[in-house]
């Protein structure tokens, strides 16, 4: 059985956007995709998979009124029995080549509708780090041990300094 076209630009995109913050560019899209038992009531929990020798660490997304709307519009979206929140029309999560080709698509409309310069989807991330109160906010909203390392990477605003008189 077929689907409609799924609404990207939409409700999809805007739950893809705050989930993006929170996932590492190798596996973007499968975190994205996130699952329905990832749901919780304190909000969004998953595990993320062990790397470099490190264990797997749990992550919590805290819900937010945004978030809470964004997965609800996805959950009312077809197809309704499936185990993904963003997903192709067959109920699967997009492949690598298929998420970059909505992406593509999304950029496109929004170019379209007055976006001034496009960006990838990994800038997503830094924009999420840069807007965190504090190094080890976004530290800890990107999954990271070391703020050392999101303040090097991904917090792209200029340090500000007092002058002197």
């Amino acid at each position: 059985m077929r689907y409609p076209r799924r609404p990207l630009l939409g409700t999809a995109l805007a739950a893809t956007l705050i989930l993006a913050s929170a996932a590492p560019p190798a596996r973007a899209v499968s975190e994205v995709a996130g699952e329905r038992r990832h749901l919780t009531d304190r909000g969004i929990e998953f595990t993320r998979p062990k790397l470099a020798g490190r264990d797997p660490t749990p992550q919590l997304i805290e819900w937010s009124e945004q978030l809470r709307a964004c997965v609800r519009n996805l959950l009312n979206l077809r197809p309704q029995v499936r185990q993904y929140l963003v997903c192709n029309r067959r109920g699967r999560p997009y492949t690598l080549d298929g998420f970059q080709a909505q992406w593509q698509r999304v950029m496109r409309k929004a170019k379209a509708a007055g976006l001034v310069e496009r960006f990838r989807f990994h800038d997503l991330r830094a924009k999420s780090a840069s807007d965190a109160a504090s190094d080890q906010d976004a530290a800890d909203r990107l999954g990271h041990a070391d703020p050392t390392f999101t303040r090097r990477v991904y917090r792209r605003l200029p340090r500000v300094a007092k002058p002197l008189k």
